[in-house]
């Protein structure tokens, strides 16, 4: 039904290509790839995308790659041709270990989802991404974002599960972030106030939280106020995640108690 409203009521079932979970092991061959606006080859067994599989196209919006597990490599030729692209999922392609430079290309992109890729480094062409607003580096390898400030237009942000490190470096350059809406970050227990206070702006944009410690905590907080009363928490021993509730409770209650009174010391701010 989706595709075909999404095919003007399939008049243009061109405009969409949806060739998920099928064993496909290469690029479908597309007769009018200038017609296509959509395409999702999620879940695919296709293990190398090379400069052979570069189609044209000039209209195509949105392109989902996400769950390929055995992809491992991305021709930069291959968007030669998406001028247009906005959305480009290539989250739980677990074998993936980078992009091409000419990921520059992508000029128009708004969306870039990576979570769950074995990336290291973010290509230096990355930072020509100047339209892109959500990133998701989540559970990647990537260690450093020294560079983040250069998407101004950057709202979404998400590094929960990285080799990233909320420091004071990189609390500087989300402070050049002026769009900035969302945050999840790893951060060590002894920077929690020092950092969260630091900026008030930036602190009320950080609304997901992994500390690091002799525990792990994840804490959500449902809104940018940062009141204790809406903010939702799970503590654990690394681990340990299958532990009763109360042991749980007994174990981090100290914890618990100092990351409230600093949401509360950051409210008043």
């Amino acid at each position: 039904m989706g595709l075909w409203i999404a095919s003007d009521l399939g008049k243009h079932k061109e405009r969409c290509i949806v060739q998920t979970d099928i064993g496909l092991s290469e690029i479908p061959k597309v007769k009018k790839w200038k017609d296509v606006r959509k395409m999702s080859l999620m879940g695919t067994s296709i293990e190398k995308i090379s400069e052979s599989s570069s189609p044209d196209c000039p209209e195509l919006t949105t392109l989902f790659l996400a769950s390929n597990e055995r992809l491992t490599t991305i021709s930069g030729d291959f968007f030669r041709s998406m001028p247009r692209l906005l959305v480009l999922n290539l989250s739980r392609c677990y074998n993936l270990n980078g992009l091409p430079e000419k990921i520059s290309r992508l000029s128009s992109l708004r969306c870039l989802g990576l979570a769950g890729t074995q990336m290291d480094r973010l290509p230096v062409g990355f930072q020509e991404l100047k339209m892109l607003i959500h990133l998701n580096l989540e559970f990647t390898k990537v260690v450093s974002c020294d560079w983040i400030s250069n998407l101004s237009r950057l709202r979404t942000l998400k590094l929960a599960g990285s080799q990233v490190w909320l420091d004071m470096s990189l609390m500087k350059e989300l402070q050049l972030l002026k769009h900035l809406e969302f945050v999840s970050i790893n951060i060590c227990s002894s920077l929690v106030g020092k950092l969260l206070l630091y900026d008030p702006r930036v602190g009320r944009c950080i609304q997901y939280i992994n500390i690091e410690d002799r525990i792990i905590a994840s804490i959500r907080f449902a809104s940018n106020g940062y009141s204790p009363s809406h903010q939702y928490m799970e503590i654990w021993r690394e681990g340990d995640r299958g532990s009763r509730e109360d042991t749980i409770e007994q174990k981090s209650y100290k914890s618990s108690v100092l990351l409230k009174s600093l949401l509360c010391a950051n409210k008043r701010v």
